[in-house]
């Protein structure tokens, strides 16, 4: 599904490309298009590769000790296997909700590092074609946009 839309984005931006080159296309915006050519490129790529990684083994099970033969002379039963108990999950650690200092801290055109080094990790993150948006904690909480350059844009502050 994900690599027929990426196609279905390339060819549009394709099409689109062809019928603006015709016109004189704006060397900003052909540059722009060529780097988004690129990256979906790069994301079909990976998706190919994460498709194509080998699935984890799961563990193997733990041969009991033979039990020694209750009459004897009589031979031992065959060694039970018993099973190997499923390594307990492990919840993962939502991120806390950042002060209101932390907040305060923000400024139009942070890098991410710096609104990770100030608010930490986000909760939830959202990718679109011109913007990104990183949520504290949750969809709940506050929010912060960046532009196409991965620069912030515009926050929200969490109620």
């Amino acid at each position: 599904m994900r690599q027929v839309f990426g196609w279905v984005v390339v060819a549009f931006l394709v099409v689109h490309g062809t019928i603006a080159g015709a016109q004189g296309m704006d060397p900003v915006v052909e540059k722009r298009l060529k780097a988004l050519e690129a990256r979906v490129l790069e994301l079909e790529k990976r998706l190919e590769e994460k498709a194509a990684a080998p699935v984890a083994a799961t563990p193997a099970v733990a041969p009991v000790a033979p039990v020694a033969p209750a009459v004897p002379g009589t031979p031992a039963p065959p060694a039970a296997v018993a099973p190997v108990a499923a390594p307990a999950a492990v919840a993962p650690v939502a991120p806390a909700m950042p002060s209101a200092a932390a907040w305060d801290e923000l400024r139009i055109g942070m890098g991410k590092s710096q609104v990770t080094r100030v608010l930490g990790k986000a909760g939830k993150r959202r990718v679109g074609t011109m913007s990104e948006v990183w949520y504290y904690p949750d969809l709940d909480g506050g929010s912060v946009e960046f532009d196409r350059d991965g620069r912030v844009a515009g926050w929200t502050t969490p109620e």
